[in-house]
């Protein structure tokens, strides 16, 4: 009787034993799934948040171990939460496509009249920063550090070199402005594919590049001896 009362009781509990186990093993083969077609966990600057400054990661020995390509969401801890890696998704070897490419066409732009104004800011002298006043000042700056970062996605030897400077922008006449790193674009987007933070490619895409193309010109007419902008050319 004990044992007949035994297997009854079991008998009554397997249904209970199989679903317990079969959600165990759902739980195993759905959870890569899902990190395979989700979107990376929101990180600074996806949440509607300003722009923080784009192109800064935790240092190389904590990023380099996750590899140049996205990694398993297993690997992601509190230190490596801000890594590249986490945002790799665009098109290798190329801007991408849509949005993207208008973003890097915007984005070269930009950083190519920061380099002209810095260079004309470097050829002026204390005569021309008096007459020219009040229009020196650019909406993006770009300021050289000392020393070269080292590369967050690729190692090679010793580790890949690949920057030295930063864009800093006001907001270009906007009230939210944003920094970011001269390897952003060349080295993450393009190279390995990195998605910038959703503030940051707002902030590009709202940036007023008639406005500084046409300081530009102010600033060099004004060096070259005009006051009112006229006979504007290189």
């Amino acid at each position: 009787v004990l044992y007949t009362y035994g297997n009854s009781k079991m008998h009554d509990l397997l249904p209970i034993i199989v679903l317990a186990a079969g959600g165990v093993v759902l739980s195993l083969l759905l959870s890569p799934l899902i990190a395979a077609v989700l979107p990376p966990l929101p990180l600074p600057g996806d949440d509607g948040a300003k722009p923080q400054c784009e192109g800064y990661y935790p240092d190389a020995h904590t990023c380099l171990p996750l590899g140049s390509s996205r990694p398993s969401w297993r690997r992601r801890t509190r230190a490596n939460a801000r890594c590249p890696q986490w945002r790799i998704g665009i098109k290798r070897g190329a801007a991408g496509g849509g949005w993207i490419e208008i973003l890097s066409w915007r984005l070269i732009r930009m950083e190519e009249l920061a380099r002209g104004w810095d260079r004309l800011l470097n050829d002026m002298d204390a005569e021309e920063f008096a007459r020219c006043d009040g229009r020196t000042d650019p909406p993006v700056r770009l300021r050289r550090e000392r020393g070269m970062a080292p590369s967050r996605v690729e190692m090679a030897g010793e580790g890949v070199l690949v920057g030295n400077s930063e864009f800093r922008s006001d907001g270009g006449g906007r009230e939210t402005g944003a920094c970011w790193t001269d390897a952003l674009f060349p080295h993450y987007i393009v190279r390995h594919g990195v998605r910038p933070s959703g503030a940051f490619a707002a902030f590009v895409a709202s940036f007023d590049i008639a406005a500084f193309e046409a300081g530009l010109d102010e600033l060099r007419a004004c060096a070259c001896g005009g006051s009112d902008g006229a006979d504007v050319g290189d």
